[in-house]
């Protein structure tokens, strides 16, 4: 059971690994980004809600219609373009004012969605690979993801403190990087061959 769920672990240590670098340290973040008053945080912070329900929504979809693959692939793309747009916007960005507000709130968007997506596709292929233990399996893949986070904040704070704020979100976009050949070369294999043996 471990050896068919164990990818699927792996890639979601990496994908929280690499959403929550930027979302523990979101207020340094933003704060270098947009140069708003601490109270406006929160303000931006009601997006990744928005892009919560988003992503439960496309993901909850894509595992009804066979797995979602595609969807995740896709997912964690759009998860490193946010990574790198949060990146560009610490160096300068967009224009100050409103054209950064717009540009981050999307960027934020992107990524909350982009995340949530994944969830319900991880779900459905945790219970398909280890179908006599699937509470069990959710459960380690929760544990996965809460593993992903403490690294993220880990290393984010190392990140912060020797190279400043563009040093988590770039660190974030190489356990992006990671999240999806893990995906790609692994993960959706995997679950493929699992799928050819038992219609065999």
């Amino acid at each position: 059971t471990l050896a068919a769920t164990l990818p699927t672990y792996l890639f979601t240590f990496f994908a929280f690994a690499a959403n929550f670098s930027v979302s523990i340290y979101i207020s340094v973040i933003l704060d270098v980004q947009t140069h708003l008053a601490t109270r406006w945080i929160s303000v931006f912070q009601m997006v990744v809600g928005v892009g919560s329900l988003v992503g439960l929504t496309i993901g909850g979809r894509a595992a009804d219609r066979g797995y979602g693959g595609r969807a995740v692939t896709i997912a964690i793309g759009c998860l490193i373009l946010a990574l790198a747009s949060h990146t560009n916007e610490l160096m300068g960005g967009a224009p100050p004012g409103w054209p950064t507000y717009v540009v981050v709130a999307l960027t934020m968007v992107t990524a909350s969605s982009a995340l949530f997506a994944v969830g319900p596709v991880n779900s459905t292929r945790l219970i398909a690979a280890a179908p006599a233990s699937a509470p069990l399996a959710l459960s380690l893949n929760g544990s996965a993801g809460s593993m992903g986070q403490a690294f993220a904040g880990a290393v984010g704070g190392f990140m912060l403190i020797r190279t400043g704020p563009t040093g988590i979100t770039l660190s974030a976009m190489i356990w992006g990087v990671i999240a999806l050949l893990l995906w790609v070369l692994w993960v959706s294999r995997a679950s493929a061959a699992k799928a050819v043996a038992a219609e065999v």
